[in-house]
């Protein structure tokens, strides 16, 4: 793909997320803008920047794109429609760049206001090693939160699966009281738009998956997060789009949410190996019996955490207030829309077979011998 192909369709990408931001907006404001010019500018010192004007564009770090996850650009997109709109339908307001009028239009773009200037991008917000405190990322009670639970899902390398099972009980046990705890201190500690994230896990695909929709499902139903798959466009394939998993959450639940999709992920290929030699030849033969068996493994570590559920000592816990996790992701996706999908029928024996190795899955290493998350369990 030539350079003038791939700016042509970045710019058609742009303009497709700048229009579904402006539609949040009320007609009467929406009306007033006029659709800018998008540019790339590698020596740009911040992530982007609205130049206004006769300009009218919204110009981007050139690393940005090339460098982060579509979801950190339109982040960095949305925070500068916020300026456009200031600028352009609030021109006589009198007050600083990000004043309450700024904090208001980015309640209505569904924005992030600190999504530029120093600020990190929303990958490396969510995903950074824990950094100087009073910035995002800083050692506080969730970060520390986080290192705890990973060194717990460490130990659910045993080979004894009581441990295994023990050590996993016990990381979510501490993940369900700390989200009780902030319910019941919410005077004190508020979970807001400001203290959640919206992310991509996993690779954009062309088409929706089985097992990436039942991935999505376990997240949800036992890690505290909200999953929805949406758009992005297809960089490569004009007028094409790809689909990806998006958390919500946040920033500690995000890092534990995403380490267990790539351990599932990570297991369900090897797993695979382990089968007896007459399901393995029709597994690696046959798509319909290695997708059976992936919905096997992924129903199994389903069930089991189900059962897990059950125990005396996590059925005060499961039930923790969801309803300010539910109200942000109705403020990131407000036309949210839910579609049910069919089974198709599924090979019995290869799916038997991965409910057996999904019920013996334990979480892999969280933490390398230095104490800090693994590159190749972050995400990039």
């Amino acid at each position: 793909m030539s350079t003038g192909d791939f700016q042509g369709l970045l710019s058609a990408a742009l303009t497709a997320e700048w229009k579904r931001a402006v539609e949040r907006l009320r007609p009467e404001l929406s009306a007033q803008l006029r659709q800018p010019v998008f540019a790339l500018n590698p020596d740009l010192g911040c992530w982007g920047q609205w130049r206004g004007g006769r300009m009218q564009c919204i110009e981007l770090r050139a690393s940005l794109v090339t460098h982060h996850p579509w979801y950190a650009v339109v982040d960095v997109l949305r925070h500068e429609t916020a300026h456009q709109v200031c600028e352009t339908c609030f021109n006589d307001a009198v007050e600083p760049p990000h004043g309450p009028r700024f904090q208001q239009v980015c309640q209505w773009l569904g924005a992030r206001p600190q999504a530029s200037g120093e600020y990190p991008p929303l990958d490396q917000a969510v995903f950074a090693e824990d950094a100087d405190p009073g910035v995002e990322g800083a050692d506080t009670s969730a970060a520390r939160l986080v290192v705890k639970v990973r060194k717990l899902l460490s130990l659910s390398t045993s080979a004894n699966q009581a441990e295994a099972e023990a050590a996993l009980l016990k990381a979510r046990e501490l993940q369900a009281k700390y989200a009780a705890e902030l319910a019941t201190a919410e005077a004190q500690e508020r979970i807001s738009a400001e203290a959640m994230y919206t992310i991509g896990v996993g690779p954009a695909m062309r088409r929706l998956s089985m097992d990436g929709c039942i991935i999505g499902n376990i997240l949800q139903e036992f890690f505290h997060v909200m999953a929805v798959w949406d758009y992005q466009p297809d960089l490569e394939r004009p007028g094409r789009h790809l689909k990806q998993l998006m958390l919500s959450g946040t920033r500690k639940d995000l890092q534990i949410a995403s380490y267990v999709h790539d351990c599932l992920t990570s297991y369900m290929e090897h797993a695979v190996y382990e089968l007896p030699t007459n399901v393995l030849g029709r597994v690696l033969t046959s798509k319909r019996s290695l997708l059976s068996f992936k919905i096997g493994v992924l129903t199994g570590f389903q069930n089991a955490m189900r059962e897990q559920n059950q125990r005396p000592e996590m059925r005060a816990l499961v039930q923790s207030d969801r309803s300010h996790l539910e109200e942000y992701q109705r403020w990131i996706y407000p036309h949210l829309r839910s579609t049910g999908s069919r089974l198709s029928s599924t090979d019995a024996t290869a799916r038997a077979a991965g409910e057996a190795a999904g019920r013996k899955f334990t979480l892999r290493h969280g933490l390398d011998h230095s104490g800090k998350v693994p590159k190749q369990l972050r995400n990039s």
